[in-house]
């Protein structure tokens, strides 16, 4: 998945205000409940406003509430694309799980790189 939505918010919570944060723990705690809710209902349950939640799929680089529904839907579901090593595979299935992982972390962290960041000098 892209970076998937979970670790997109870890990355991105210190950085985030109160009332986001408490948007950010409730996706991070109900995520695969979020394709049901509307925008009022999360602020409700969140106890936010409205324009919180409305900005919130912004700070992670959506641009509507709808395309972010939309995207935690697809990474929940591609979430089960990564399997779990077991002990009974052999070390060349092992290594091509590993493998695989590795790859989706790589394409998540590229996928999150935004061409601004990019341009700033480095501070190295």
């Amino acid at each position: 998945m892209d970076l998937d939505i979970e670790k997109r918010i870890k990355h991105l919570y210190p950085q985030l205000g109160k009332q986001s944060k408490k948007l950010a723990d409730y996706i991070l705690k109900n995520g695969a409940k979020l394709s049901a809710i509307t925008v009022a209902e999360l602020a409700n349950k969140c106890n936010v406003s409205i324009a919180t939640v409305s900005r919130f799929p912004q700070q992670l680089g959506y641009s509507s509430f709808s395309q972010f529904k939309w995207s935690m839907v697809n990474d929940l579901s591609s979430t089960a694309s990564v399997q779990e090593v077991k002990q009974e595979d052999s070390p060349k299935v092992v290594a091509k799980k590993t493998l695989e992982s590795n790859i989706e972390t790589l394409n998540g962290t590229f996928n999150l790189m935004q061409e601004k960041d990019l341009k700033k000098p480095s501070t190295f």
